[in-house]
């Protein structure tokens, strides 16, 4: 603040503008002398719900169920940020990310005897594109929409 009181005393003695420069001045001694306080921040953001004992626990009822994490946080109104929090304060060992490498040697032998990748996508617990890429990643050569190789 006390530098602002020397640019504004600068600025009134080398310019014409000593009105302004006084309201400047004013300005700077009612912030330096009024006490505001911040408003206190409410514990939950905004539109946040806070998470009961019950919640929790059908969040991880749900999961173990083989919910995924997005669903979970669909189908209770919460964020999936707040379900993987409250999956860890229940100390709830989570699912891998990604596919292993045995569940994708399974989808590869899946798919050669004939399942299409959305039945193995189903029959795994992915999503079909996962399960298109990982089998793009290991080099098999796609069916048609008919079943037959293609070229």
């Amino acid at each position: 603040m006390a530098l602002c009181k020397c640019l504004v005393g600068l600025l009134r003695a080398y310019s014409n503008r000593s009105s302004a420069t006084s309201d400047l001045l004013e300005l700077i001694e009612r912030a330096e002398t009024s006490k505001t306080r911040r408003a206190a921040r409410s514990p939950l953001p905004r539109g946040a719900k806070k998470v009961t004992m019950r919640d929790r626990q059908q969040i991880v009822a749900l999961y173990e169920a083989g919910g995924r994490v997005v669903e979970i946080a669909t189908e209770l109104g919460i964020s999936k940020t707040t379900v993987i929090e409250q999956l860890n304060r229940a100390s709830v060992t989570r699912r891998p990310k990604s596919m292993s490498y045995s569940q994708i040697d399974q989808a590869v032998r899946l798919y050669e005897q004939g399942l299409s990748v959305a039945k193995i996508a189903a029959r795994l617990g992915f999503d079909g594109h996962t399960i298109h890429s990982r089998l793009r990643e290991r080099g098999v050569r796609f069916r048609d929409t008919h079943g037959r190789s293609r070229l």
